[in-house]
């Protein structure tokens, strides 16, 4: 379980953190799909708008069931379509920013957001590996 060293009260805020986050990017991903922004909209065909959100949708669910739930392993699994899908949108604000400046917030927001997931699959790749690895000395596996 990731965190196991930190004090109660800091597991309690980070999950909790993390609930906020991937509560945050459902609203994205069901945003995406349910009001689709015509400024997104006209840079790429609809079907790949629809497509990144029903990615961030399912990517947002399966991490917030994981870090509801402590159960690190979804997380780490659909952060993958997460991470996908916060990229796309975040290439296609930038790809705006040149003709409507003002979209530069939004465009550093986005891929402060697809940075900040990254560095959560980071952290949960090194607890797995630090947990096979555990596995191994427990098992006496090879490898």
């Amino acid at each position: 379980m990731p965190y196991v060293t930190a004090p109660p009260w800091a597991r309690r805020v980070s999950y909790g953190v993390l609930v906020g986050v991937y509560t945050m990017a459902l609203v994205m991903g069901a945003g995406a799909v349910l009001l689709t922004p015509t400024t997104i909209s006209a840079r790429m065909p609809p079907w790949l708008t629809d497509a990144w959100g029903v990615l961030a949708v399912a990517g947002a669910l399966g991490c917030l069931y994981g870090a509801a739930t402590r159960r690190y392993r979804w997380e780490w699994v659909w952060l993958i379509a997460l991470i996908g899908a916060t990229v796309v949108y975040a290439i296609t604000v930038w790809d705006i920013v040149g003709d409507a400046p003002t979209r530069l917030a939004q465009a550093g927001a986005i891929s402060t957001m697809a940075l900040s997931l990254t560095l959560r699959y980071v952290q949960l790749w090194s607890i797995r590996s630090r947990e096979v690895a555990a596995h191994k000395v427990r098992t006496g596996a090879r490898g």
